[in-house]
């Protein structure tokens, strides 16, 4: 699964993908008007949905622009997006603010972390705004394949790792000309690594619904 997903976004059509959210990333950097940052923001994250929606499917292709919706359809993934965001790390926020000790905190990252790529592919196979919400399916998914999940866990946290690696880098003080440079050679990395993860865990989904199926016609 891990390994498919590796090349998956390395072929011509994976290319150029990769270029085009890289551009429409980057152009988020000079947005005029907030609504443009948000619709560009939100076609990123429909994105990415349909990416984990068409894995879990057993689809191998790209998503296109009939898998991401109108501008209404944009904007409801993108609530469902922070809702579910929301929701992950709701433990951490709640260790932070009503029991700010070490261990606690620690503990509430630890559930959170555990969470989040659960919410996530959940929020992606729901539809609605308020579906990303919902912690049952979550967990139904991380109780019903735990091993597999631990999979998923260990390639989140590694593009977690590549991601604050890349944000400290893009971080240092530097001049116009070396920033965007900087941009635009760590963007396509960050899509890259967001399409693997993404691959990853609706593959992790696929899984789990086709051991759902077997288990009913048992």
């Amino acid at each position: 699964m891990t390994g498919a997903a590796l090349s998956y976004p390395l072929g011509r059509t994976g290319f150029i993908h990769i270029v085009v959210l890289s551009l429409l990333s980057l152009a988020n950097l000079w947005a005029s008007t907030f609504i443009l940052f948000l619709v560009s923001y939100a076609f990123v994250v429909a994105y990415l949905f349909a990416l984990i929606r068409i894995a879990a499917r057993g689809g191998d292709r790209f998503p296109g622009l009939e898998d991401l919706g109108n501008l209404q359809e944009l904007l409801v993934s993108l609530a469902r997006y922070f809702l579910a965001t929301g929701v992950a790390f709701a433990p951490l926020w709640l260790a932070m603010f009503l029991m700010p000790i070490g261990s606690i905190v620690l503990l509430g990252t630890v559930i959170s972390a555990i969470m989040l790529p659960a919410m996530l592919a959940t929020a992606a196979m729901t539809t609605g705004c308020l579906a990303g919400m919902n912690p049952l399916p979550a967990l139904s998914l991380i109780r019903a394949y735990p091993l597999q999940y631990l999979l998923v866990l260990v390639v989140f946290a590694a593009a977690a790792g590549v991601h604050a690696v890349m944000n400290h880098v893009s971080s240092a003080p530097l001049g116009g000309s070396a920033i965007t440079v900087t941009a635009a050679i760590l963007t396509p990395v960050s899509f890259y690594v967001s399409i693997v993860t993404m691959r990853v865990l609706g593959g992790f989904v696929y899984y789990a619904e086709q051991g759902a199926s077997t288990d009913q016609s048992a």
